[in-house]
């Protein structure tokens, strides 16, 4: 059951920027004699909160450090995510490393490979965190939902804890008011008076290798990616640039026309075949919708390729960068984060989405001109 939760130690947090492609910034504040704090969308590099003060902050880069205070909640993709500053919301943070490193009034659900909660740090409310390693030591008013491979304990907790995972570790001068109710390999040792409720064990077997059979098939199914995004920079580079433009600049469009296509047509087919001499037509629309949904994360790939080079070398570079290159570091980097599990299938499920929009939108724009 454990290994659903495990994460891996490399690319994770920085390599799900594919959730936000292009994200615009944020325009700024309607009432110019009286100016209040509005929403921030940020994607670079580093990314900080506006100094002038911010209402929600969405932010996806290399390095998210918040530095300056957020009015209400902060959502953060990154490869270190580091909330340095008090937050009055919600937090809801992936990236490689994740710290809470000042008050944060309401929730934090953060997923990484390490998870931390300093000393300086403090949540209002409940707590859901999921990493190869997560500490705590700062103080957790609500509710604890934890999974790890290692699991450090030596803050305050004002309720229940609930944790699975084969390693825990109960500091002396951790506190949990509530229950610790926890799954593991073997009985964790608990301090006298560090649980002030009850003490629940469950004990599960170490999860099983994994099959190396289906480890071939997913090898298979990277090189067939590569294979399909091959002919697409080879025989229509310039649309393929076009495409990854485009969605930077309108992301929201395409993934509405995505939506609604991924939900529509299953439905269209349906009615189709129930009216038999429409059979071979709902044939054929059904094996279109499956290509297109294969052809989408090809394209998310090369979009998220294109992401990846610009924020390391810069958005000049990724346009002029050898589109073969990009295509092959974007599409690897999602079949990865495809592979990590519960983040995975969401990431997977997004990109089918959001590359189904980009096509549509292609089609509708290339028939539009062929009417001219």
């Amino acid at each position: 059951m454990l290994r659903y939760f495990y994460m891996k130690n490399t690319l994770i947090g920085f390599l799900l920027v594919i959730i936000a492609f292009g994200a615009p910034v944020a325009a700024g504040a309607q009432n110019k004699e009286l100016p209040e704090p509005t929403d921030a969308f940020r994607m670079s590099g580093e990314v900080h909160a506006p100094s002038e003060g911010v209402r929600d902050l969405i932010a996806f880069g290399g390095v998210v450090d918040t530095r300056n205070s957020v009015g209400k909640d902060v959502i953060a993709v990154g490869g270190t995510v580091r909330i340095s500053a008090p937050v009055l919301g919600d937090v809801r943070a992936l990236g490689r490393t994740v710290i809470i490193d000042a008050p944060v009034s309401g929730n934090v659900a953060a997923w990484g490979s390490e998870i931390s909660i300093t000393e300086n740090g403090s949540v209002g409310g409940s707590v859901v965190a999921g990493g190869e390693h997560v500490s705590i030591k700062g103080v957790v008013a609500g509710n604890a939902q934890l999974y790890a491979n290692t699991l450090s304990l030596d803050g305050s907790f004002g309720s229940d804890v609930n944790a699975t995972a084969p390693n825990i570790a109960l500091g002396s001068s951790a506190s949990i008011v509530g229950n610790f109710d926890y799954k593991s390999t073997s009985e964790a040792a608990v301090p006298d008076g560090v649980v002030g409720g009850k003490a629940l064990y469950t004990g599960y077997a170490t999860p099983r290798s994994a099959n190396p059979f289906l480890a071939i098939v997913r090898l298979i199914s990277l090189f067939g990616m590569l294979v399909v995004g091959l002919v697409l920079v080879t025989f229509i580079p310039k649309t393929m640039r076009a495409i990854g433009e485009r969605t930077m600049r309108s992301p929201a469009k395409d993934a509405a026309w995505g939506a609604g296509v991924f939900l529509l047509t299953p439905i269209a087919v349906v009615i189709l075949a129930l009216t038999i001499i429409g059979m071979p037509l709902a044939f054929i629309t059904l094996m279109g919708y499956g290509i297109a949904l294969y052809i989408a994360h090809v394209i998310v790939g090369i979009v998220l390729g294109t992401y990846i080079i610009g924020a390391v070398k810069g958005r000049t570079y990724a346009g002029k960068a050898p589109l073969t290159l990009v295509m092959i570091i974007g599409v690897t980097v999602l079949w990865l984060i495809k592979s990590i599990p519960f983040i995975g299938a969401l990431v997977a499920l997004v990109s089918m989405v959001w590359g189904l929009g980009m096509i549509v939108r292609l089609k509708t724009n290339v028939l539009s001109i062929m009417e001219k």
